[in-house]
């Protein structure tokens, strides 16, 4: 999120009024520096600056900097400062000029913006795969989430077994660190400590104690780890469209194909339809690191002793493969009227095995069940997509990463720990129209939506008449349909038909003369006469010799 105007911070939008949300590209433009910023209203629309002052706008200078940092236009927040913050002061709270600001920082509508595919970890211990699939393991040891050998990607998780409120261990596990490294990268570890997270570089411990990290690599990966009141760590991994058919691990083929993304590390497969528990719990126990491959850092004795001496996966540990629930337990009977929808299983799982429904405690998917096709085999819960349904994951537990483009932010429940999925919000323009989409001087137009179906309207201020189109609506291809529309004052209209006939008579005379000319040519030829002759005659005879 830009923390200028964050929604999570009170949205105050000073330098951009009518939004109560901007994100900006985490990433600046490696040839120039740039940077691209998109903000949203209280509706959750794209604001542009062909429609309101507020709009995102790009930046000559990322506001983040970029490498090598120390050149401009790169210098962190100084750069930014020098050639975009100035520049809106000087145009837009200091004078009245900030018209020419907008028109040379028009809003892109991110048009361009090809969103990544996320994969999710979370609870104790659910999954969803970059292409939708989820399934619970809950293994104890050392594990690939991705692994990408030809992008030289590696995102590992490490598990510990969930302790309960009175000192006793449960038999499900919840990830306590993750180590990642990206080509020539640092290896970067997040790891929890208490309810707060420590962040360790190529084995030194930073000074850092968050509850929430994002680790972004050059290659538009990012890492998100999320540290939740007691003891919880959910993670969420975002990869850019050409790591496609390129991952593997717990996350899964990102390929757009659900059915084949549990592959092992020996090529085989988990079945997509019925698999049973002991296939799913065994497909994740394949993805055990090796000791030689292992990102982490085992600096105490409890990790020495726990992870680095033993396997990487715990044979001896099996987990509660169906939640608990005797017959008499009364939160059973609370689990069922708070866990439900398409994530119903995994919360029961969660609150049954972790004996706890406190809402700290708690995840909700917002899964719709009419999304999902929900299988229990006695030893996970296992949900396909449609094949008709988007293949991007639905699932976020609290707040998504930051992204930049094509979504509309919906309304957040502050009483609830889930944030609805994004939706998308903008189809492509047609490459010769401009996205900020009619700007009708002396006129209005009734909306600043531009979905695919929707349709705007236009009218002209009192005084003028509209010469285009009344009503334009977007269609599949991202064009829009009529003509741009123009508001003309009355008293003018006189004096534009006179001048558009004045140009048509002209042109007509034009058109006239040439064909005329034409004529004589071809006339000239049939009676072999040179055309220049032709013209001498008649313009003036030659004088006979005497």
């Amino acid at each position: 999120a830009d923390y200028s105007c964050d929604m999570e911070r009170g949205s105050v939008c000073t330098y951009h009024p009518d939004s109560v949300h901007c994100v900006r590209g985490v990433q600046a433009s490696p040839g120039s520096g740039s940077g691209q910023q998109c903000c949203y209203d209280v509706g959750g629309d794209l604001v542009l600056t062909g429609d309101s002052v507020g709009g995102g706008t790009p930046d000559r200078a990322h506001d983040w900097g970029a490498p090598p940092y120390r050149d401009p236009p790169r210098v962190p927040g100084y750069s930014h400062w020098l050639t975009d913050v100035l520049s809106f002061h000087h145009c837009c709270l200091w004078s009245a000029r900030c018209g020419l600001y907008l028109r040379h920082r028009p809003s892109s509508g991110c048009r361009r913006y090809r969103p990544p595919r996320a994969g999710v970890v979370f609870g104790d211990l659910h999954f969803v795969t970059f292409d939708g699939v989820g399934y619970s393991f809950s293994g104890k040891g050392e594990y690939y989430l991705v692994s990408s050998p030809s992008r030289n990607l590696s995102i590992q998780a490490r598990t510990e077994q969930v302790k309960l409120k009175n000192g006793t261990l449960a038999k499900a596990t919840q990830i306590s660190s993750v180590a990642m490294k990206d080509r020539s990268s640092s290896t970067i570890e997040v790891r929890r400590a208490g309810n707060l997270l420590q962040v360790l570089e190529n084995q030194k411990v930073l000074p850092l104690a968050e509850q929430s990290v994002t680790v972004m690599f050059s290659s538009g990966v990012g890492v998100e780890v999320r540290a939740h009141a007691g003891g919880r760590v959910a993670v969420t991994v975002l990869l850019p469209a050409d790591f496609s058919n390129h991952t593997r691990g717990l996350l899964g083929l990102m390929n757009s194909d659900p059915s084949d993304d549990l592959l092992t590390q020996s090529g085989g497969s988990v079945p997509s339809v019925n698999p049973t528990g002991e296939e799913v719990f065994a497909f994740g126990a394949g993805w055990n690191i090796s000791k030689a491959s292992s990102l982490f850092t085992y600096d105490t004795k409890h990790l020495l002793d726990s992870y680095y001496f033993p396997p990487s996966h715990d044979p001896a540990f099996l987990p509660a493969f169906s939640p608990p629930g005797p017959p008499g337990d009364p939160l059973v009977g609370e689990v069922g009227e708070v866990c439900r929808g398409g994530g119903a299983l995994f919360c029961r799982y969660d609150a049954l095995t972790a004996r706890s429904l406190q809402r700290d405690d708690r995840l909700v998917l917002d899964l719709p069940a009419h999304q999902t096709d929900e299988r229990h085999h006695g030893a996970a819960s296992f949900f396909l997509q449609q094949p008709e349904d988007p293949v991007e994951p639905k699932l976020f537990e609290e707040d998504p990463p930051s992204s930049l483009g094509q979504e509309t932010l919906r309304e957040r429940d502050p009483s609830s720990t889930q944030l609805r999925s994004l939706d998308p919000n903008i189809v492509k323009p047609s490459s010769q129209e401009n996205f900020s989409v009619f700007p009708c001087r002396n006129g209005k137009k009734n909306g600043t939506r531009y979905l695919q179906g929707n349709t705007l309207k236009f009218s002209c201020d009192e005084g003028f008449t509209m010469f285009g189109s009344r009503e334009r609506s977007c269609v599949e291809d991202g064009s829009w349909t009529g003509e741009q529309p123009y508001c003309f004052k009355e008293d003018n209209t006189g004096f534009v038909l006179g001048a558009v006939g004045f140009v048509s008579s002209l042109v007509a005379m034009a058109i006239m003369i040439k064909l005329q000319n034409r004529k004589q040519g071809r006339d000239a030829q049939k009676q072999q006469i040179p055309p220049a002759y032709l013209i001498s005659t008649t313009a003036h005879p030659p004088r006979r010799n005497p």
